[in-house]
């Protein structure tokens, strides 16, 4: 930090001043250490500092007292089209946040499962998120094109290429509506990287960014075709395997996720050991895909 710069300004709409404190904590410990938070508790004094000032982002609770639904939100990303917007929700606002993802806010974190690693880098996606988003807006001039380009951009995961959370939802929605009329089973592996974090601790970033990358591309190519391989967020995977005549099929998916995850890999010179927590949870037994994830999540 230089002469008061700051890399990012982001403009926190939190009216639980504990959960104010701990948050701009968390987003101020980024290595880069050059991140300010500027705090307020009501959409009102939003609406004002961004008339004011531009934000690096706006991180939105969207229990705030004078938030009366989604129509505020909608507002808010059409008033200013260019400014990255990520969703506090608490346990029971899942189905909301999925209609703002829609709406086309960057991304959403639940207040109970927030840590400063997960936090930080959400913010930092939805920065160069919203940046892709803007710059292919300028530059594709075609009708027909700009709208597949922008539709793939909404539906995909930039790191990695991967199907990201909308995407995954929706073909997870169609896939069991299918396998109900068929009689088949659907399963849902849920995973997240153990070790993940202490390479981003010892070599940085860019370096965790790399291991990423390296695993979806693993995933991609050696998982079967018919099986969806999407990036939720973070460290976190999901996989959809469908049509299977018997739930136990999954847990043959779920060794081999363990195979590929495990191989040891080489990024700069650096050897990295990464192992893998794996949940699943199986359709018909569970009947919907919100709560599908929810239980591997929990497994």
């Amino acid at each position: 930090m230089n002469g008061g710069y700051f890399h990012h300004e982001y403009l926190m709409a939190e009216n639980d001043l504990l959960d104010v404190d701990i948050f701009t904590e968390m987003l101020q410990s980024s290595i880069h250490g050059d991140v300010k938070v500027t705090s307020v508790f009501t959409l009102a004094e939003v609406t004002n500092c961004l008339a004011e000032k531009h934000y690096s982002a706006l991180i939105l609770d969207i229990n705030l007292p004078d938030n009366h639904g989604l129509d505020q939100i909608k507002r808010l990303l059409e008033t200013y089209p260019s400014l990255p917007i990520v969703i506090l929700t608490g346990t029971d606002d899942h189905d909301i946040a999925i209609k703002c993802l829609h709406m086309g806010v960057q991304d959403y974190v639940s207040k109970n499962q927030i840590n400063a690693e997960l936090l930080n880098r959400i913010m930092r996606y939805a920065v160069e998120r919203k940046q892709i988003d803007i710059e292919l807006k300028r530059a594709l001039g075609d009708a027909d094109r700009k709208n597949r380009q922008l539709t793939k951009l909404a539906l995909t995961d930039t790191l990695t290429n991967l199907p990201n959370r909308a995407y995954f939802f929706e073909v997870a929605n169609k896939t069991m509506a299918m396998a109900a009329r068929m009689g088949k089973a659907v399963g849902i592996l849920y995973f997240d990287l153990n070790g993940f974090k202490q390479v981003n601790d010892k070599f940085g970033h860019n370096a965790g960014d790399q291991v990423l990358i390296e695993i979806a591309h693993r995933l991609k190519t050696r998982l079967r075709n018919s099986d969806i391989v999407a990036r939720l967020g973070g460290d976190e995977f999901v996989v959809l395997t469908h049509m299977l005549d018997d739930a136990v099929q999954a847990y043959s998916v779920a060794k081999k996720i363990n195979e590929i995850i495990c191989e040891p890999m080489v990024i700069d010179g650096n050897e990295f050991m990464i192992s893998v927590s794996i949940g699943i949870a199986t359709y018909p037994e569970i009947q919907s895909v919100e709560k599908l994830v929810q239980c591997a999540d929990l497994a």
